[in-house]
């Protein structure tokens, strides 16, 4: 049996693959009709870097971006290092943190208001946008207990974060409480079965509080099953739950941490989804308009013929970006509307971190 791929293609997956081994990123290799995407996962999350026809050309490709995102997650890991340091000087007595301009929790002013968006993060990141935010607040010893950079991590035992507020009491008396926290990246209502986890094993260790903290809101049967499991099993704990508005509120007042977790203001702008979506159309059109002016050159003799299987899967490629954006979407076009096309994909790929003029298909 022949190898499906030839060595110079071989040695690029396999440099991009060690590189996101040596970076804790596991890479994907995904074929489909209009050629291969390269994506990558990390704990619970994932995505995709680039798309391309060539595999070869793909995989090196991706490279920059890959290298790209792998900066920004260890720049996002010395922030929460510096954060978790300095925090735990506060909890050994060496005095409150002065880099923090936190409300006392629970007196955050209602005149403030803001609609946000977590579009932009995975189920981790928002876990790890939660950790944050109860440093930021005040909370101290601070344990994100994701032991694992599986995509599914039972390890946290029902609870994503451990955490403990200093409470004064009336006497001058302080203490701390604890407060288990399950944070919940849901695209619809929490439903009352993913309650369940934080529920046994608050009701096992017996914390102060059991927190849920939605991106979005908890569905009315999980409230309904929260105000039945208080009045049925009277807890121990109290039970609190932070939907999005409690959070936007909370963001209101620390808008840094917006900026430091990719959080932005609902409808304000566009999600890196749709960005990415846009890449993706702008990249397809280009490529088919090039695919033309390469025929071009090869009817005057300028540019050797493909081969049959490359010309094939040429062929392939071009009828599929017609069936996705209509014949006449994908051009040719004039030389105004020309430049107009590959203005909007460098103007994209530059919003997604990549230099301007980056035209490459």
């Amino acid at each position: 049996m022949t190898d499906p791929f030839d060595e110079a293609t071989l040695s690029a997956i396999g440099e991009l693959l060690a590189v996101g081994e040596q970076e804790g990123f596991a890479i994907t290799l995904a074929p489909d009709a209009q050629g291969w995407t390269v994506g990558y996962m990390r704990g619970m999350g994932g995505g995709d870097l680039i798309s391309g026809y060539d595999l070869e050309e793909t995989a090196k490709a991706a490279m920059r971006p890959l290298l790209d995102l792998a900066a920004r997650y260890a720049e996002r890991r010395r922030e929460r290092e510096e954060r978790e340091r300095k925090g735990s000087e506060w909890a050994d007595g060496e005095g409150p943190r002065d880099d923090v301009d936190a409300p006392p929790l629970g007196s955050l002013p209602s005149t403030q208001s803001l609609d946000v968006s977590f579009a932009n993060l995975d189920a981790t990141e928002f876990e790890e946008f939660i950790y944050d935010l109860l440093v930021t607040l005040g909370f101290r010893n601070v344990d994100w207990r994701k032991g694992t950079s599986k995509k599914s991590s039972p390890s946290d035992r029902g609870r994503d974060i451990v955490a403990q507020s200093l409470v004064t009491d009336v006497d001058g008396h302080t203490r701390f409480e604890t407060w288990f926290v399950d944070a919940k990246h849901y695209e619809r209502g929490v439903p009352p079965e993913a309650l369940q986890g934080l529920m046994t094993w608050a009701e096992s260790e017996r914390p102060d509080v059991a927190l849920v903290a939605s991106s979005g809101f908890l569905s009315n049967a999980a409230k309904d099953w929260i105000e039945n499991y208080r009045k049925n099993r009277a807890p121990a704990f109290r039970i609190r739950h932070w939907e999005k508005p409690e959070l936007s509120r909370m963001l209101a007042v620390n808008r840094d941490l917006m900026a430091r977790h990719d959080i932005i203001e609902a409808e304000s702008m566009r999600t890196i989804a749709e960005l990415r979506a846009a890449e993706q159309e702008f990249f397809d059109k280009v490529w088919y308009v090039r695919s033309l002016i390469h025929d071009e050159a090869i009817a005057t003799g300028d540019k050797p013929p493909l081969d049959d299987k490359l010309r094939a899967q040429v062929d392939a490629a071009r009828s599929a970006v017609i069936a996705r954006y209509g014949e006449d979407e994908v051009g040719p076009w004039d030389d105004w509307d020309w430049g107009y096309v590959n203005g909007k994909l460098a103007a994209v790929r530059w919003m997604l971190g990549n230099e301007w003029d980056f035209l490459d298909t």
